[in-house]
C-alpha cells in the first residue's frame, strides 16, 4: 500500500524497506495484555484497534532510531510536551470561537 501510494505521489525515494530508501519504522509490543492479539486475529485491525503508545518499543525515522525501549532518544520528552500542550491550547482557542 505505501509504495503504490509513493509512486502515486511520485516520491520514489519512499515506500518501501529497500537500501538507499527513506524508511520509518515503528516496533510494537504484540504481547501487552490490553492488546489480546491471537495469532489467528487480523494484525492490522488489532494494530489500528487495540495498540496503546505504550505497545511502541522501538522508532526508527529516516533510518535513525528516535525511541527506544519506550522511551525517546533524540528529545526531551518534557520540553516536548510543554509544546504540545501549548498548540493544542492554541488550537482549541481556534476551533471554539
Amino acid at each position: 500500500a505505501t509504495v503504490t501510494a509513493a509512486t502515486a505521489l511520485n516520491l520514489p525515494e519512499i515506500g518501501s524497506l529497500v537500501t538507499g530508501k527513506k524508511a520509518d519504522v515503528v516496533a510494537v509490543d504484540l504481547e501487552r495484555c490490553h492488546q489480546m492479539y491471537l495469532p489467528e486475529a487480523d494484525i492490522y485491525s488489532a494494530l489500528v484497534y487495540s495498540a496503546k503508545s505504550s505497545d511502541v518499543r522501538h522508532v526508527w525515522v529516516d533510518g535513525q532510531m528516535v525511541v527506544g525501549d519506550g522511551r525517546p532518544l533524540t528529545a526531551d520528552a518534557a520540553n516536548l510536551l510543554q509544546k504540545a500542550k501549548i498548540q493544542a491550547a492554541a488550537i482549541r482557542q481556534q476551533v471554539c470561537r
